[in-house]
């Protein structure tokens, strides 16, 4: 025969209030804590308002996107490489890494793009190059290396906002008795602070400004999303 039993609080034995059965709704609460021995199933889900503490080892499951990671956590990253050499053809140019991989272009264009993780992340940038010059060209060279980022992905170029990273330089006039020199690979590190919201997508540049001077071997780019 089926029966029930119809409670609204169960009190331990010395007369604490332990669980509470709500009317209409059923919902059962406790003031105290609530201890488990075995394996706690709940097919919906689990609501923890106070937090979560000496959780053991979680060993399945998916993080939804409205999780807060703490300061400094590592969110994601974006790498893109290339081998692909410029030749400058002795006069200064603007050079932009393309976003496939493919190398560098005298038209602007970003070079990764990345989705935030969530709001007010840092962003932590490193550029890799290699200039080099023609030997005997007897020239003052520099390069300039730059880091852009814009909300955009068909921006302009006054529209971006650019970090310079990088400025090397090498003296090749002839009064110094130089008749070539190689240029040591080239990098740099930044860190941006964008205030973002999560789900907005950033578009990054990387750009090299040339005078009279080439790249050779590999470059790349490296974008990390960092919780502030």
């Amino acid at each position: 025969m089926a029966s029930e039993i119809r409670v609204t609080n169960i009190k331990a034995n010395d007369g604490t209030s332990s669980l509470t059965v709500a009317n209409s709704t059923g919902a059962v609460t406790t003031g105290q804590n609530l201890a488990v021995g075995g394996t706690l199933t709940s097919t919906g889900a689990l609501t923890a308002s106070g937090g979560i503490t000496n959780a053991g080892t979680i060993s399945a499951g998916t993080l939804g996107s409205s999780v807060v990671f703490p300061a400094g956590t590592l969110l994601q990253a974006k790498y893109l490489n290339s081998t692909a050499t410029i030749a400058s053809g002795g006069g200064s140019d603007n050079f932009y890494f393309k976003a496939d991989g493919s190398g560098w272009s005298t038209t602007q264009e970003f070079a990764i793009s990345l989705t935030t993780t969530q709001a007010n992340s840092n962003f932590y940038v490193t550029g890799f190059a290699h200039p080099k010059y023609t030997s005997g060209q007897n020239y003052f060279l520099q390069t300039y290396y730059y880091i852009g980022h814009h909300t955009a992905s068909s921006s302009t170029d006054g529209d971006v906002t650019y970090q310079e990273i990088a400025r090397p330089f090498a003296d090749a006039r002839s009064t110094n008795n130089i008749t070539g020199q190689e240029m040591h690979p080239v990098i740099s590190n930044h860190l941006f602070d964008l205030s973002l919201s999560a789900g907005v997508t950033h578009y990054f540049y990387f750009k090299c400004a040339i005078t009279r001077m080439d790249m050779e071997g590999r470059s790349c780019l490296t974008i990390m999303e960092i919780a502030g």
